[in-house]
C-alpha cells in the first residue's frame, strides 16, 4: 500500500507527515481515521532527507495492515473473554468483571510482546518514506538526486 503526506516537521532524524483523509477511508475503517478527522499525523524516519513542505511517498506491506488490525483487535477481544468466562464460572458476576479487566491488560502485554517478535522477524513493517514527489509532479513519480 502506498499513500503520499505532507512534512509539516523536522526534528533530527525524523519527520513528521500529515495524510489527508480520503473518500476512500470512510469504507475501510482499518487505519487511524475517526469519522471527525480531517488528517492524521504520523512521526517516521526521514529516510529520504525530506524537508518541511515536501509531499512525500510512504510504503507499507499490505498483508501488515491487516495482521495489524488483527492483533490490535483481536488479541484483547480474546483475553477479556476468557477472563470474563473464567470469571463468571468460576465465582459469579463480580470475579468475572474484574478478571475481564485483568485478562484486558495481559492481552494488551501480549500485543506489545507480539509486535516485538514480528518486527525481529520482519512479518510485520512499519510505514516508511520511500521518496519524494517532484512539487510540479502529481504522478507519485521519485524525485532524482
Amino acid at each position: 500500500m502506498t499513500e503520499t503526506g505532507e512534512v509539516i516537521k523536522v526534528a533530527k532524524k525524523f519527520i513528521t507527515v500529515r495524510f489527508n483523509r480520503k473518500t476512500e477511508c470512510e469504507n475501510c475503517k482499518m487505519c487511524a481515521f475517526s469519522e471527525s478527522m480531517t488528517y492524521f499525523d504520523m512521526e517516521m524516519e526521514n529516510t529520504v532527507n525530506a524537508k518541511v513542505g515536501d509531499t512525500v511517498i510512504v510504503s507499507v506491506k499490505s498483508g501488515s495492515v491487516l495482521l495489524s488490525s488483527i492483533i490490535v483487535y483481536f488479541i484483547p477481544l480474546v483475553f477479556t473473554a476468557i477472563g470474563l468466562f473464567l470469571g463468571y464460572y468460576i465465582a459469579g458476576e463480580n470475579l468475572a468483571a474484574i478478571l475481564g479487566v485483568v485478562f484486558l491488560a495481559i492481552g494488551f502485554l501480549t500485543i506489545s510482546f507480539t509486535d516485538k517478535i514480528l518486527k525481529k522477524k520482519n512479518k510485520i513493517n512499519t510505514p516508511k518514506v520511500t521518496g519524494i514527489l517532484e512539487k510540479e509532479d502529481t504522478s507519485e513519480t521519485k524525485k532524482e538526486d
